[in-house]
């Protein structure tokens, strides 16, 4: 009887180290599905891009390019932005903002550089935003599939124009990049925290017809009511007017950019 009961305690000990380390395998492999179908390490990758700082994207009536972001500069004086600003020129007309992990952002912006330089040189001319985008996409979801890495810890957008000589209208494009390399397009999109909760406030406020400033307004003014640390200067808190003059205007810790076709203007990192 001894004997039996120890060797059933060894089973159970075994059975239960069995669990464990193959609950482990689903936490720490990107190629290992769960038995639920989930790629666990996925699933934190897209939970990391959506605890960084809210950015929202959207387009105006007036074919202008209007982004609102939290700022993350604890001062103004003695950084230099130009490392930290999540607004990153691609192209001469392709522009990505990206939420989460810095430095996979910043691994992402050096990536796409290269691609259209690349670009450049064998077709001669710039790739499209939606090319972009696909690529982005591509980069993440090959994370995904290899076997030693881990996913991009972030949500990205791509937006700006294409430059197609046949084409007279050149609408504004914006794409969103999920962690796990889905791309879809939107009208407005927003990424971060509080994202969810901010694309279900625009989806009532949003009209096509909305100009830059009163969409600057309305999407500056969803974030604020979401966004704790501002509840104090909430009732304050008003949109000066956004001209589209190359500046990057700052309002209770966000940063406004207008993009435009005009010339395609870089709001410089200040």
């Amino acid at each position: 009887m001894v004997n039996i009961s120890s060797n059933l305690i060894v089973l159970l000990l075994l059975f239960t180290i069995s669990i464990l380390y193959a609950k482990h395998n689903y936490e720490s492999s990107t190629t290992l599905f769960s038995p639920m179908g989930e790629l666990l390490q996925v699933e934190n990758a897209e939970i990391a891009g959506e605890n960084g700082l809210p950015i929202c994207v959207s387009e105006s009536n007036d074919g202008k390019i209007v982004i609102v972001s939290k700022s993350n500069i604890d001062s103004k004086v003695l950084i230099d932005r130009r490392v930290t600003d999540k607004v990153n020129k691609i192209d001469k007309s392709i522009y990505v903002t990206f939420s989460g992990l810095l430095g996979d952002g910043l691994d992402i912006v050096r990536s796409l550089r290269k691609y259209c330089i690349n670009y450049n040189v064998q077709y001669g001319c710039p790739p499209s935003v939606a090319n972009v985008a696909r690529v982005i996409g591509d980069y993440q979801h090959k994370a995904t599939l290899t076997a030693g890495e881990r996913p991009y810890g972030i949500h990205t957008i791509v937006f700006g124009y294409d430059h197609d000589n046949n084409t007279k209208s050149n609408p504004p494009k914006i794409f969103k990049v999920k962690a796990s390399g889905e791309v879809t397009r939107w009208k407005v999109v927003a990424i971060g925290k509080n994202c969810k909760k901010i694309m279900e406030k625009l989806e009532y406020e949003y009209k096509e017809n909305l100009s830059t400033e009163n969409l600057t307004s309305i999407v500056l003014d969803k974030m604020l009511q979401l966004d704790k640390s501002s509840l104090n200067i909430l009732n304050n808190a008003q949109t000066e007017k956004v001209v589209d003059d190359s500046n990057t205007h700052s309002k209770n810790n966000y940063d406004i950019y207008v993009v435009s076709d005009a010339e395609i203007k870089v709001y410089p990192n200040v």
